[in-house]
């Protein structure tokens, strides 16, 4: 008997990224992710705090891919809170 939704080995999703699609887009990969934890890091300063639950759910996901593979249940969940993250304004306090 099997379980079609569980997976049978963990490995690299960065690794599986550069030996399926190449090496530049691991790259691109990596330069998005920075800008992303950017903004995110700039709107957590700014007093946002939902900004920090989005930025959180994001770190999270990358750390759990260094030893994770991607799923269809939650690649779409982290794509989302990526563009949210990078799209979020840095507000402006006044004093």
């Amino acid at each position: 008997m099997s379980n079609p939704n569980v997976f049978d080995k963990c490995y690299n999703y960065y690794l599986h990224l550069a030996g399926t699609l190449g090496i530049p887009m691991l790259l691109l990969f990596i330069v998005l992710m920075i800008l992303v934890i950017r903004n995110g890091v700039r709107a957590v300063r700014s007093g946002n705090w939902f900004a920090m639950s989005f930025l959180g759910a994001v770190i999270v996901y990358l750390i759990t891919m260094i030893i994770g593979a991607s799923s269809i249940t939650t690649a779409p969940l982290f794509w989302a809170l990526a563009g949210i993250c990078i799209s979020l304004p840095e507000e402006k306090t006044s004093a």
